[in-house]
């Protein structure tokens, strides 16, 4: 096998963008970072270092370094992750024999066609004009999206939704049900056992995301006798315009047996486009979440109206205020690059970007994890320009 595609095998193996991978260490404990310098660092330090930044930010001791440009343009070229071979070499290795040629030519195009995200069955489902989807150029990825389960004959398997399950987080990025799509969006909260819901909608339009639950209590929602979502509690939290409902979820098609279960859904009403959430609000309704989840593995649901900008935000920012409580470390473009493998469109603003590093700075400093006040203000007003 040629040196291309051996450095394709230890690429793919490497996984230096693993979704599991989290080594980014943006933000450390005091006593690791204030001995920290270039000359003391390991080898074990410099593998955790990602190609692609060009620079990092330090707390403890607070300071900025930055990369050669140089260098950090070399590392964005693709290309110069591949040692280049001589031409004669190439080519005796490549046509060796005709099943090696065969073989080396499928891995790598397998290879190629594993680094690129797929939409056959968002256009399969464009194409059924469905009503599945809430535009035509806002796609869902194959890749990490999630599949029901038919239990009737006419039952799809397509949903708008992409699963993130990671150590430090497992979410269900979802596009708001619209009046097609309700049964199918039911049918994942019992497939998936779902037992929370985040709602970044205000529900006060349909044609954003259809209403699926009441605000009222002893009412229910019912979807062609087959599912009903009936609200029985509503409970206070300390954050204002954030509303948590106790529901029961009954899957009707099961005659004997259980078919009920206990659900909670947390809605926000005041995060529109028009009008940004603070730093200090999204760390609140995070940890609001918290205590609710009590550190259940079961999938999370999030979802706005398209489940693009607001639920990416919510999501990379509760993974890694996770990661900051269990490591005391932080890998921003780690966790944007996992969740934008799987969801497309998240974080393709400045400004959503902004939003989620000025969080998890504020979030690190309430964990007292940067105590230099200066230099802390520093990086935020960095962030804001």
């Amino acid at each position: 096998m040629d040196g291309v595609t051996e450095s394709l095998i230890n690429l793919e193996e490497s996984k230096t963008f693993g979704v599991k991978d989290f080594n980014l260490p943006l933000i450390q404990s005091q006593s690791q970072t204030e001995e920290l310098s270039r000359d003391s660092r390991t080898v074990d330090d410099e593998s955790k270092i990602p190609m692609e930044i060009s620079g990092h930010l330090h707390f403890g001791n607070c300071f900025f370094f930055t990369l050669d440009r140089n260098i950090a343009k070399d590392a964005l070229s693709a290309q110069k992750l591949v040692k280049g071979e001589n031409v004669m070499d190439f080519t005796c290795n490549y046509i060796f024999s005709k099943k090696d040629l065969e073989r080396a030519m499928k891995f790598e195009h397998k290879f190629l066609w594993k680094q690129q995200q797929h939409i056959s069955n968002f256009c399969q489902s464009e194409e059924m004009n469905d009503g599945k989807n809430r535009s035509p150029t806002v796609v869902n990825f194959n890749e990490g999206a999630v599949h029901l389960l038919p239990t009737l004959t006419n039952d799809s398997r397509y949903i708008h939704a992409s699963q993130i399950n990671i150590p430090y987080g497992n979410f269900i990025i979802a596009q708001g049900p619209t009046k097609q799509s309700l049964i199918d969006f039911f049918r994942m909260l019992w497939q998936c056992h779902v037992r929370l819901v985040i709602c970044l909608d205000p529900l006060t339009d349909p044609m954003t995301c259809y209403p699926y639950f009441s605000f009222k209590k002893q009412q229910l929602v019912k979807v062609r006798e087959r599912f009903s979502l009936e609200t029985r509690e509503s409970i206070d939290t300390p954050v204002a315009n954030l509303f948590v409902y106790e529901a029961v979820l009954t899957n009707m098609e099961i005659r004997s047996g259980i078919n009920k279960r206990c659900i909670h859904i947390m809605r926000y009403d005041e995060w529109t486009d028009e009008k940004v959430i603070s730093s200090v609000l999204l760390i609140k309704m995070i940890t609001v979440m918290e205590v609710i989840n009590e550190k259940r593995r079961k999938p999370i649901v999030v979802h706005g109206s398209y489940g693009i900008r607001r639920s990416g935000i919510f999501v990379i920012t509760s993974l890694l205020m996770r990661q900051i409580t269990e490591t005391h470390r932080m890998s921003v473009l780690n966790a944007a690059i996992a969740v934008r493998k799987c969801r497309y469109g998240v974080l393709r603003f400045l400004t959503d970007y902004r939003l989620v590093l000025q969080t998890v700075l504020c979030y690190a400093k309430q964990c007292n994890l940067i105590k230099n006040e200066r230099k802390f203000m520093d990086a935020i007003n960095v962030s804001k320009e």
